[in-house]
C-alpha cells in the first residue's frame, strides 16, 4: 500500500472517532464493532467481526474474521485496512502488457 493509502486510512479513522460509536456500522457495515467488559468489570478492549463468512482463499489474502484492539482507533485503523484489503480483492488492478 502507498504513502497516499496510508494517509487515507489516518483520515478515515480519525473521522470515525470523532462520531458515537454506535454510528461506526455506518462506516463499516461488514463489521459489527463492539466494547468488551471484563468479568471484573474492567476495560476489555473493543472488538470487531465480521457480518459474513470468509471463504478460503479471502483467508490466505489477509483477512481475518475478528480483531480486538485495546482502543478505538486501533481497531478502527485494522478494520480500515481490512476493509481495503477486501475492496482490492473484489476489484483487482489490471496491468496491461504493450508489446
Amino acid at each position: 500500500m502507498g504513502v497516499g493509502g496510508v494517509t487515507a486510512i489516518t483520515r478515515r479513522a480519525h473521522r470515525t472517532v470523532q462520531v458515537r460509536p454506535a454510528d461506526l456500522g455506518q462506516d463499516y457495515p461488514a463489521w459489527r464493532i463492539t466494547q468488551m467488559t471484563r468479568s471484573d468489570g474492567g476495560d476489555g478492549g473493543w472488538w470487531a467481526f465480521r457480518h459474513a463468512c470468509l471463504t478460503t482463499e479471502e483467508r490466505i489474502m489477509g483477512l481475518l474474521p475478528s480483531i480486538a484492539r485495546r482502543t478505538l482507533v486501533d481497531l478502527v485503523s485494522e478494520v480500515a485496512v481490512q476493509d481495503d484489503i477486501a475492496a482490492a480483492l473484489r476489484h483487482p488492478k489490471r496491468v496491461c502488457a504493450h508489446a
